[in-house]
């Protein structure tokens, strides 16, 4: 199937849960879905909407927050906390910025997307959805890793390697609207995070609509 040539029209759906044991924190799972050429999930977001409040960045009381989903997101927090000024310097947060320590932490904890489908720019799309329905401006900081999947994780040869995960990185900060940016590129390859963002769909003046 040559996606280059072929025109497919995606349904972007998201499902949003409380999470049952914290109620400060939403489970998101965003899916792409063209049931006309595909018989599965195109592609698929999941992420924690983390809600600190006017303490800041996460410290030991919310750790169990990031903890108790996966381990990417028990990183995420030891990156945030390892990271807090290079933070504040990327985005421009803190005492010297224009904006105080974000409330909340939009983290997008895996993506994945379908062999078939990939070219199509869906993992920006599904990121789109989650960051600026839920990433509120300029209270809600994103986080995520770049790192490609590996098909076969019991094979070692095919984890990716630090180049994969450079151009990865690029890619997902070549999108304007997402305006990503890396933490450290030589101190935390692939790592990137964002303050919240106007909705994609409003032009600069706010009022109009456009597509992406």
């Amino acid at each position: 199937m040559d996606i280059q040539k072929t025109d497919y029209f995606f349904t972007i759906s998201t499902r949003v849960t409380r999470h049952s044991d914290f109620p400060e924190m939403l489970v998101l799972r965003v899916t792409a879905n063209d049931e006309e050429n595909f018989e599965k999930h195109s592609a698929t977001l999941k992420a924690l909407v983390i809600y600190i409040g006017e303490e800041g960045f996460p410290n030991e009381d919310s750790f169990h927050l990031f903890d108790v989903e996966s381990h990417h997101t028990m990183e995420a927090y030891h990156i945030i906390q390892n990271n807090k000024q290079k933070i504040r310097d990327v985005l421009g947060i803190g005492e010297d910025g224009p904006y105080s320590d974000p409330e909340a932490f939009l983290v997008i904890e895996k993506i994945d997307v379908d062999e078939e489908c990939r070219g199509l720019g869906l993992a920006l799309r599904l990121m789109k959805e989650a960051k600026n329905v839920f990433g509120y401006w300029p209270n809600t900081m994103s986080i995520l890793k770049a790192y490609p999947t590996n098909p076969d994780p019991f094979d070692k040869s095919k984890d990716p390697t630090l180049g994969d995960i450079r151009s990865l990185a690029d890619y997902y900060m070549s999108d304007e609207n997402l305006s990503f940016k890396e933490i450290d590129p030589e101190n935390e390859l692939g790592w990137l995070v964002a303050l919240g963002a106007e909705p994609y769909y409003l032009c600069e003046d706010g009022e109009e609509l456009y597509f992406r």
